[in-house]
């Protein structure tokens, strides 16, 4: 199967490896918003709607149980909201692919990823996941542009058979 798939990629010129090139770049940023969301003295208690202080999680709801795992016995607004965010992302860009050739471990994987990213972020800064959440915002809406007003699909599956028809 994976042979085929590469067969696939070489008749229709396509690169691979051309999705990760972006994460690869972002990855040492990333460790950095990592380290500084906590750390920063600027977000010590500096407060955005309900969350009082940014360098530490917003508790929008207390429980009166401790959660396994390190969750603590509150849960963040925040973080709900970009784990919301995430799933409705990876539900839509999901629509636009063929799922059809993908294993469907992965199907379940892309949405269950976001849920245990919610677990680790439940307990982290309100600073992180607010940007993270805005920045799912942006994407969907960027994607969403994009594909309805700067891109043409007929015109990109035309360039695809053009690749196809020249000779390796």
């Amino acid at each position: 199967q994976q042979m085929e798939t590469m067969k696939l990629y070489r008749e229709f010129g396509v690169n691979p490896l051309g999705g990760c090139l972006p994460t690869l770049l972002q990855m040492p940023i990333w460790f950095a918003l990592y380290r500084f969301f906590p750390a920063s003295i600027e977000f010590r208690q500096a407060s955005f709607l309900w969350a009082h202080d940014l360098s530490s999680f917003d508790v929008f709801f207390r429980l009166p149980f401790e959660l396994p795992f390190g969750i603590g016995s509150h849960i963040s607004l925040l973080t709900v909201l970009w784990t919301a965010s995430t799933l409705a992302y990876t539900y839509y860009n999901s629509k636009m692919m063929d799922m059809s050739t993908v294993n469907p471990a992965f199907q379940w994987m892309q949405y269950l990823m976001p849920v245990m990213f919610m677990v680790y972020f439940n307990s982290y800064a309100s600073g992180l996941t607010l940007y993270l959440l805005f920045s799912n915002l942006l994407n969907i809406v960027q994607t969403v542009g994009s594909q309805k007003f700067l891109f043409d699909s007929d015109k990109i599956l035309l360039k695809l058979e053009e690749n196809k028809k020249k000779p390796k």
